[in-house]
């Protein structure tokens, strides 16, 4: 990233897919970690789960991240003490130029 203010380091932890019975799902005592540099994150928020309003998704924010940077649907975000979860499938966004191409993700942390 070009700009000055592109200067956050977060944590990606992704965590492998395992079967249990007849579900699947992540086993996080496995995660494997890595820092992406050159980052920024936007636009916090709140808001209740409709399905269960005792669960809050207390921090809603948008990572921008250097275009290419590996980080997908499933991963968690921990920047600033607080773990994030990558909400939906992060997008790659190309500029004509190159100069701000950049990577996209919704991320949430829930609380209750």
């Amino acid at each position: 990233m070009p700009f000055s203010w592109f200067d956050r380091t977060v944590t990606v932890r992704r965590a492998p897919m395992v079967q249990y019975g007849a579900r699947t799902e992540r086993d996080w005592s496995q995660a494997t970690s890595r820092s992406v540099s050159e980052c920024i994150l936007v636009r916090p928020t709140s808001s209740t789960d409709w399905r269960d309003p005792a669960r809050t998704r207390a921090i809603d924010k948008v990572l921008i991240a250097p275009h290419g940077a590996d980080i997908r649907e499933g991963d968690r975000i921990v920047y600033g003490g607080r773990t994030y979860e990558v909400d939906g499938v992060p997008e790659d966004r190309e500029s004509p130029t190159g100069a701000v191409s950049h990577l996209r993700a919704a991320l949430v942390a829930w609380s209750g």
